[in-house]
């Protein structure tokens, strides 16, 4: 047992040196691995520690092995195969090196290396998508001989939520990135739910000619080396262990200036650097923990830790790197370092006139992309603070991500997402990596992650004929109460609007009904009420992201009739005058299904 030890501490010994020699070194190992700016020994650790937890109990020294390269593909994408293999091979744990058992004696050294087997990187295996899906990436760990590839042979399936095959829908076929990447494209699908592309790895590279190899059994096209990727389409992301999601959210037209009144200036001006947000007494609720004074940390690159700051300035898919609590704006390589504009702003904003502060504001202002410096780009994360045990929401706000080349411009070279301290396992929502043409990640846009991220919705109205109408509707749940000017109301046939000036709005915090009294009554005819995006606000501060219409009739029946009513006498036995109620009940709002319903009452 200990001469095994010996052999194998051996090997990690050398991979140790190995990537110290590729890397650089670190002396402080207290931050542990979040990046490769951490260097070598500490990427070794996180290597080998990541092994331990995937390897079978018991292993042998070969699949010990195989799980630290296993490690090395989840981790860097498999950056480090060759120098892994290289070093466990020099120890006689080469390719060809074999045993019976764990349990075994003897072993059959070997001291050679395989040869570069191309795989598919894991992290390009599930993917989210919130449009429909067209497209599906798929990235390889080297170059591909792109003729050993085609739809006809090579694709076993795509199935769709429903079950039915789509292989045949399948029409382009693109390879980029210097045929490391296959993208397969076919007309949009809409249907919510999880796309799963089956693909037999019979794709060669194009240098060795070797087939695919996932399994890491050394040895390539088989059919344990299928390369399967599921895409996940909903217009959310999530929810996660914790219940946190993500979602497009509403823009808000905010920029912060240096000078102005509230405004900070971190003092971040060096390239890579990271600095403590002053939250004071304030509070931020963030997977469970409540963080105030100078917990927070706000890294130049894009991205805020909790307890302790990185500089890391390569992105990840935050399944392990960084190791704190985070929360990833957009991470990318930026400089705060160029001019006297590119600053890291915050800023403490009280809405509600209690005297708290309500969020935080963070901007990374005119920042220079360290790759495209063409054209500045400002970003935001808005912080709901003060909620005592309730998660604070969080809200990224995207007011120019334009930075003068594709390659960096919207969510391109960009990590953005959540994640809990340590290695986040179920703990994360990665919204982009290294995604352009991101809908959510663009000048102008915003997303929003908390653990309510779906606006309230209007599912039904109710509008009672009165002598001065009203509308009502039916929230999905209480929602703040919208001005008067936030409706509008039009008849269908002029184009006509309703003046709004006489109108009045009430909510019942209990239902959620929103009533709008329009002030004066309505002639007979089509109308069409709309509320207008962003003046729906739900208790968690979603505002609904498009108008929500209804359409509505008043003075006719079912199919455009007046409903026949009942002739009453004049007057009573008594010769008392009777109120004749059939004039003022012959109109009615019908039922019309056009956007929202809309119900007669």
């Amino acid at each position: 047992m200990h001469r095994t030890g010996e052999v194998w501490c051996s090997a990690l010994w050398d991979l140790n040196w190995a990537l110290i020699g590729r890397y650089g070194q670190t002396t402080d190992l207290s931050a542990g691995y979040t990046g490769v700016a951490s260097g070598g020994s500490a990427m070794t650790l996180r290597l080998v520690l990541d092994a331990m937890k995937i390897q079978p109990a018991n292993p042998s020294l070969f699949q010990a092995r195989h799980a630290v390269l296993q490690a090395d593909l989840n981790l860097t994408g498999g950056a480090n195969q060759g120098l892994i293999w290289q070093t466990f091979a020099r120890r006689g744990f080469g390719f060809s090196a074999s045993t019976a058992s764990s349990s075994a004696s003897t072993v059959v050294e070997a001291f050679d290396v395989p040869s570069a087997f191309p795989s598919a990187v894991s992290a390009s295996l599930t993917q989210s998508s919130v449009v429909p899906v067209e497209s599906i990436p798929i990235r390889f760990t080297k170059p591909i001989n792109t003729s050993t590839f085609s739809v006809a042979d090579d694709v076993l399936s795509l199935a769709s939520p429903s079950g039915a095959n789509l292989k045949g829908a399948i029409g382009g076929v693109v390879w980029s990135g210097g045929n490391t990447i296959l993208t397969l494209s076919l007309p949009a699908q809409s249907r919510f739910g999880q796309y799963t592309l089956l693909i037999r790895p019979a794709i060669n590279a194009s240098d060795t000619a070797l087939a695919i190899k996932q399994n890491l059994d050394g040895v390539g096209g088989t059919i344990n080396d299928n390369v399967t990727v599921v895409v996940n389409y909903s217009p959310y992301i999530g929810p996660d262990a914790s219940g946190y999601s993500a979602g497009a959210s509403f823009f808000e037209n905010l920029d912060l200036v240096t000078g102005g009144p509230g405004v900070v200036d971190t003092g971040l001006s060096v390239d890579d650097g990271s600095t403590s947000l002053n939250l004071g007494a304030n509070t931020f609720n963030f997977y469970g923990t409540s963080y105030s004074g100078a917990q927070a940390l706000v890294n130049s690159n894009g991205l805020i830790t909790f307890g302790s700051g990185t500089t890391a300035y390569i992105n990840t898919d935050l399944a392990t790197s960084p190791s704190q609590a985070a929360i990833v704006v957009r991470w990318d390589d930026w400089r705060t370092d160029v001019n006297t504009a590119d600053r890291v702003l915050d800023r403490l904003d009280e809405q509600t006139g209690d005297g708290v502060a309500d969020r935080m504001v963070i901007e990374w202002s005119d920042m220079v992309n360290y790759g495209n410096p063409a054209s500045p780009a400002t970003f935001q994360a808005i912080l709901e603070l003060n909620k005592a045990s309730r998660a604070g929401t969080i809200t990224f706000n995207y007011l120019d991500l334009i930075v003068g080349a594709p390659a960096g411009d919207g969510g391109a070279s960009a990590a953005v997402g959540i994640k809990a301290a340590g290695t986040s396992g179920g703990n994360r929502v990665l919204a982009s990596l290294d995604r352009p043409g991101n809908p959510w990640l663009g000048s102008g846009t915003a997303m929003r992650f908390g653990l309510d991220v779906v606006p309230s919705q209007i599912p039904s109205a109710t509008a009672p004929v009165e002598r001065l109408a009203r509308v009502k509707l039916q929230m999905s749940e209480v929602s703040g109460l919208p001005a008067p000017a936030g409706f509008s109301v039009i008849n269908r046939a002029s184009g006509a609007s309703v003046s709004s000036a006489t109108a009045s709005v009430s909510v019942d915090a209990v239902s959620g009904e929103i009533t709008l009294a329009i002030g004066k009554k309505l002639p007979d005819g089509g109308y069409q009420i709309s509320v207008a995006a962003g003046r729906l606000v739900d208790t968690s501060g979603n505002r609904n992201l498009v108008a929500s219409v209804a359409n509505f009739s008043v003075g006719t029946g079912v199919n455009g009739q007046r409903p026949a009513t009942r002739a009453l006498p004049a007057t009573a036995k008594t010769g008392a005058p009777f109120m004749d109620l059939s004039r003022r009940y012959a109109g009615f709002f019908a039922r019309e299904l056009v956007g929202p319903k809309l119900f007669a009452d």
